[in-house]
């Protein structure tokens, strides 16, 4: 089977806004992924890897990700194309500071790729 999966990149309070908006959408599952599991990373990396590292990662090191999948249908992916939209408002509205003066919502960047059952099976 196929399915969509959606990633968002936030910020630690961002994480609240995206969930409640992903509920409000009928998505509750979701995952959560932290800066914290980069910052590991890092730390672990030995010195002759440290130049196989993204030269952007450690700007990623705090970012939070909140990712969730979705069925691979057509409706899915209109689904998901609104919800780009709706994340681009929400940015807005956070820019102009319709959410509050210290509202930071990080960069609010959603990605989409589509994934099998078979990338998860272990052989």
């Amino acid at each position: 089977m196929k399915y969509i999966e959606v990633k968002i990149c936030t910020s630690k309070q961002g994480i609240e806004y995206i969930t409640a908006f992903l509920m409000a959408r009928g998505i509750s599952e979701t995952s959560i992924k932290g800066g914290e599991d980069i910052k590991e990373l890092i730390k672990n990396v030995d010195e002759n890897d440290s130049e196989c590292i993204s030269s952007d990662l450690s700007e990623k090191e705090d970012e939070p990700e909140v990712t969730f999948w979705l069925e691979e249908t057509e409706e899915n992916r209109s689904k998901v194309m609104q919800m780009k939209i709706d994340i681009m408002m929400l940015k807005s509205d956070e820019l102009y500071m319709e959410l509050g003066k210290d509202t930071d919502l990080g960069r609010l960047y959603m990605e989409d790729r589509i994934v099998s059952d078979d990338d998860w099976k272990h052989t």
